[in-house]
């Protein structure tokens, strides 16, 4: 996007596995592999 932010999801239950747009994470201490 025009910011240059992109996107995660925290999916910790697992309830967005159809979710592609955007890297899908489940749990916080997996933010830093996508900085």
């Amino acid at each position: 996007n025009e910011a240059g932010m992109r996107g995660i999801l925290l999916d910790r239950g697992g309830y967005f596995e159809e979710t592609t747009d955007c890297p899908r994470i489940r749990s916080l201490t997996e933010v830093a592999k996508h900085l």
